[in-house]
């Protein structure tokens, strides 16, 4: 409700700032990285998967990689390489905050949710 809302926007950012000051926690990459490469590996299961495989790769790649050597890649990812990567490319002052429901569009919303929003950055 928009009784909460102010408590809502606050826990997001402050969540996001956190998770880029801090990274994700090994036990998250871990479980990514094993998801990633248990997905990558099953690719081949099924026909229409292997075709989206072959069109993905002919479109963004410049050749067509086999599971395996994928799997060989994303095991090269660590959580250093992640916060180093979400340091460079995320820039929480250009964050968007977009806000749906039954909530007044009003200059005095708006000023408020600024002030939380530069608050937590």
């Amino acid at each position: 409700s928009a009784l909460n809302l102010d408590e809502v926007v606050t826990l997001l950012i402050s969540e996001l700032k956190n998770f880029l000051d801090f990274g994700p926690t090994e036990q998250e990459v871990s479980f990514a990285i094993n998801y990633h490469i248990n997905k990558v590996l099953m690719a081949f299961d099924h026909p229409s998967s292997i075709a989206e495989w072959v069109e993905e790769d002919l479109m963004w790649e410049k050749r067509i990689y086999t599971p395996e050597e994928y799997a060989k890649i994303i095991e090269e990812v660590n959580r250093e390489k992640i916060i180093e990567f979400m340091k460079k490319h995320w820039d929480l002052s250009k964050i968007n905050l977009t806000i749906q429901g039954p909530i007044e569009d009003n200059l005095e919303n708006n000023k408020k949710f600024t002030k939380v929003l530069e608050g937590l950055l």
